[in-house]
């Protein structure tokens, strides 16, 4: 026998189902395996049926509950699956191809599936159980799917499903194993029996009930079945024996699978209560039971009282349950609720209108009667009036309480409402300075929207406005909403006065110059200044009120001004040529030497100065000499000194520039020597000296003429007495050797004799 393909892909996509259990998925089928015989019973049994004898031959995997179905195409939300393989190889999307399938290795010889085929053996799911019906019908809705469809059709490889049923029949003799797992002209559903051919494009087998699942998003079976509901008659409190089984055929490939929603009495007792209400204090009223399905004639008891009917009558206002049992003998009984109220007769329509705006009372509220006998009584509290219109309400919670000509009243309360006050929050206060714009705003909130923002002075509606007022101006907003509610505030534009600027500034004078600025603006309380002087750096600007700022250099400088007011407005003035710095004369002298000797002591001057228009050089020692770029002139001092020699230029505006030379007449060293002198006491010429002036330094040596040095002096005015070591020398003649250094820090030597005479 051949074995039917088998695709990797697909097995790939079991082994992800089985590993993520039943994690549902949006718009998918969701299921859960191995639930276990309460569980598996507890979603398939409905109600009238009593469930014993539970047995389950299936592997853990294959068995199992589904939901969620009304999100699939599988027509039933909820229930139990039976699968010949894995539950989660129902799972979608179809992949195609009718290759998915799970072999869980288990066998059975069950003789109900191996008469629809002798060949299904493998991996077997057979669930069965007894019930004892309390009705005379059972409602069985099932899908059958499988991965066979559709290529399968026709062959031997038809995994085998049926619900086999012994027990009673009603009709007369026995169900002895009957398959009801039908389509309704009474044909087994199988894989054969109906489809739409290998293709799925015919011929067409019952295919009316065949769904092409192929590619579905949420069943993974290529072949559904449609829902097919059977209808099983049952003889009321006998003993059924159910058998749900199925099996794949040959081998253990493309799993089968069957959904079972429930198995419920059709004709199960169903009860609807009914009552009529007591009239105003009266016991007339009603309660009635209507019994449907079940097995009639019906069995009724009224608790607290009511008798043994359908309907108790004469009873007071309460709530009386009614027990009801059907004539099968060993069907349960049910119980219905029914509550009598009070019926005075009067019936209220009510209607209200809520308050229009917060805090208004303009609210309404009103009662329309039908029933009861005239005359009405209509009182309010705390207030409305006496008649069934109440008006001018404000919020609040209002009762009214409605008599008639029999005592019986009734109530209605209303609870007027108003809606959150309408608020208007207003941009800030602010400050301009003339011709400029600000922007103003009101954003309305409570109340009932949309809103109408409106304007003072002709502003256009809306929550906000660009404005350019010349005076300081007080605008108004009003909101209105839906219900015409309003509010109002105010927002302030304060437009600031310009300030004045002005100034005055100290008078013009001459290179370097410092001018003093006095500050003459009005309404202003900051300033900025620009010198004009771009050459002083940082210094060419400065917030003082009143500054002050040193031009080195000559020219006309523009100076500007702006003066700001506390709220920021500013003006700006500036004064062309405002700042004037005359050039300065430039007084200059040369000298050819600048020291001289006293023996010529004529110095040799150049006038250098410029731009002078009267000039005097004065030469130190009281002389002076008149006349500006007068070319080279000489002056003769008379004695030695040092002189300074200064000259002022000064121009036309009265500028002055000064410039000083130093002139040195040096003195002139003389240096005068003896050559004899006479060293015996008589105080006439008894010391030898060197006689001279503007000596600055001074060395004296006497040798005799063997070139012993017999005297010696650093001071020219300590002379030389002729003793050597205290002992007069002899009369004889001696050399001398004078080194001396001039004014002029020059040195000289100098060698001669001199003779002691005694």
């Amino acid at each position: 026998m051949s074995h039917k393909p088998k695709t990797g892909l697909k097995k790939l996509v079991m082994l992800f189902l089985i590993a993520f259990g039943s994690l549902p998925v949006s718009a998918q089928l969701q299921v859960q395996s191995n639930v276990g015989l309460t569980n598996l019973m507890t979603a398939l049994i409905g109600g009238g049926l009593t469930v014993s004898n539970v047995t389950l031959n299936c592997d853990t995997g294959a068995y199992g509950t589904f939901g969620n179905g009304n999100s699939t195409n599988l027509g039933m939300n909820n229930g139990i699956l039976l699968t010949s393989g894995s539950v989660y190889n129902s799972l979608g999307p179809d992949i195609g191809g009718g290759s998915l399938t799970a072999c869980p290795g288990t066998s059975a010889n069950d003789p109900e599936l191996m008469s629809i085929d002798p060949l299904a053996t493998n991996d077997p799911c057979i669930l069965e159980f007894d019930i004892v019906p309390t009705c005379n019908q059972l409602t069985l809705r099932f899908v059958f799917g499988s991965e066979e469809y559709p290529v399968f059709v026709g062959s031997s490889f038809n995994d085998a499903f049926g619900f086999f049923v012994s027990g009673p029949n009603p009709l007369g003799g026995n169900y002895t194993n009957v398959n009801i797992a039908t389509i309704p002209n009474g044909t087994p559903v199988s894989i054969n029996t109906v489809n739409n051919g290998t293709s799925n494009t015919g011929p067409c087998t019952n295919c009316a009930f065949y769904i092409d699942n192929t590619n579905g998003p949420t069943i993974q079976y290529n072949g559904l079945t449609t829902v097919l509901t059977v209808n099983l008659a049952l003889t009321p409190c006998q003993t059924y024996h159910f058998k749900i089984a199925i099996a794949d055929a040959g081998d253990c490939s493309l799993d089968s699978g069957v959904f079972v929603d429930y198995l419920s009495c059709s004709t199960s007792l169903q009860l609807t209560p009914a009552a009529v209400p007591a009239s105003c204090n009266m016991c007339d009223g009603v309660a009635s039971v209507t019994a449907s399905g079940g097995t009639p004639p019906y069995n009724y008891q009224w608790l607290p009282s009511g008798g043994n009917s359908s309907q108790a009558t004469n009873l007071c206002p309460g709530t009386y349950s009614v027990i009801v049992s059907d004539n099968t003998g060993c069907g349960p009984s049910d119980t219905a609720t029914v509550t009598v109220t009070s019926g005075n007769g009067l019936s209220i329509t009510s209607a209200q209108t809520d308050a229009s705006c917060n805090g208004a009372c303009d609210g309404s509220a009103n009662v329309t009667l039908n029933g009861g006998t005239p005359p009405f009584t209509f009182g309010w509290l705390p207030s409305g009036g006496t008649n069934a219109n109440a008006t001018g309400l404000c919020a609040g919670t209002y009762t009214c309480s409605i008599s008639d000509g029999t005592g019986c009243t009734s109530t209605q309360t209303f609870t007027i409402t108003e809606p959150p006050a309408v608020t208007l929050a207003m941009s800030a206060n602010v400050n301009i300075c003339n011709g400029q714009n600000a922007t103003i705003s009101a954003t309305p909130a409570g109340g009932t929207g949309p809103y109408v923002v409106s304007w003072s002075g002709g502003l256009p509606n809306g929550t906000s406005n660009t404005v350019t007022p010349a005076s300081t101006t007080t605008y108004t907003a009003t909101a209105t909403d839906a219900n015409g509610c309003t509010i109002s505030q105010t927002v302030s534009v304060t437009v600031d006065p310009a300030p004045v600027p002005n100034f005055t500034l100290s008078a013009p004078g001459c290179a370097p110059w410092a001018f003093n600025l006095a500050n003459t603006s009005t309404g202003a309380t900051t300033y900025t200044w620009d010198f004009g002087d771009p050459l002083s750096g940082a210094n060419n600007t400065s917030t003082l009120q009143n500054p002050s700022h040193l031009y080195l250099l000559p020219g006309s400088y523009n100076i500007t001004l702006i003066a700001a007011s506390p709220g920021g407005c500013a003006d700006t003035i500036t004064l062309t040529n405002a700042a004037v710095v005359y050039p300065q004369p430039i007084a200059s002298i040369g000298i050819t030497v600048a020291t001289i000797s006293e023996y010529a002591p004529t110095a040799v001057f150049t006038d250098l100065s410029s731009g002078g228009t009267n000039c005097i050089t004065y030469f130190g020692d009281g002389d002076s000499i008149i006349g500006c770029n007068i070319g080279t002139f000489t002056h003769t001092y008379g004695m030695p000194g040092t002189y300074t020699v200064m000259q002022v230029a000064t121009n036309a505006n009265g500028c002055t520039d000064t410039t000083y030379v130093t002139v040195v007449v040096e003195s002139e060293s003389t240096i005068f020597i003896p050559n004899a002198f006479t060293p015996n006491g008589d105080e006439h010429n008894g010391m030898f000296y060197a006689y001279g002036t503007n000596i600055e330094e001074f060395q004296m040596l006497i040798y005799d003429r063997w070139g012993n040095l017999v005297y010696e002096s650093k001071d020219i005015y300590k002379g030389w007495d002729g003793t050597y070591k205290g002992d007069p020398v002899q009369e004889d003649v001696y050399v001398w050797k004078i080194i001396y250094t001039d004014s002029r820090s020059k040195r000289h030597r100098a060698i001669g004799h001199v003779s002691v005479i005694r």
